[in-house]
């Protein structure tokens, strides 16, 4: 599951500026008095949910294996979370979403009605069954670790979703390779 934490370069997730920091935690910037802050995950994800509402977008660093190769999951690469309308919501649509007491990112793989059907590129099996009023924003852009902003919505990325989609069968094998090649 790709876990999201804010875009800070201070350094990697488990040492940020010199703060060791605990999964269950993550770091604010409080631009007011130039610190950071320890903040339970909740409460920064009840911000972003906050500030999605107010029509505001949001950018976060995402640690995890459950969107590779798509996203690298090593907190190098920055998601732009945006609002969204109920008809923006279709297959392929990268979504920031609440599940089970977590905020997850991942792909939509279907939708009927208001129920999503849900799964990370990374994921093999496991898929996640939501509603939309429990999305919280949609992946527009995807700011890559060379800092170029990628468009989530262009025509090549829906090229590489269905032509990944379509590769179920053999994603467990590919998945392997590409783990054993990146490490």
């Amino acid at each position: 599951m790709t876990r999201c934490h804010p875009a800070l370069d201070a350094g990697s997730p488990e040492n940020v500026g010199g703060l060791r920091v605990k999964p269950a935690m993550t770091v604010s910037l409080i631009i007011d008095n130039y610190f950071m802050k320890l903040i339970p995950n909740n409460a920064f994800f009840e911000n972003i949910e906050q500030m999605l509402s107010e029509g505001n977008n949001v950018e976060c660093r995402c640690f995890g294996r459950s969107m590779q190769p798509y996203l690298r999951g090593d907190g190098s690469e920055v998601i732009v979370a945006s609002p969204f309308t109920p008809e923006e919501l279709i297959p392929g649509a990268i979504v920031l979403f609440r599940y089970r007491g977590k905020h997850i990112c991942h792909r939509i793989v279907s939708r009927n009605g208001e129920n999503l059907l849900i799964q990370g590129d990374g994921v093999v099996k496991n898929r996640e069954q939501i509603t939309v009023s429990e999305v919280m924003g949609i992946v527009r852009t995807i700011i890559r670790r060379n800092q170029k902003p990628v468009s989530t919505q262009t025509k090549a990325a829906q090229r590489y979703w269905h032509c990944w989609l379509r590769l179920s069968p053999l994603r467990r094998y590919l998945l392997k390779i590409y783990r054993m090649v990146r490490n």
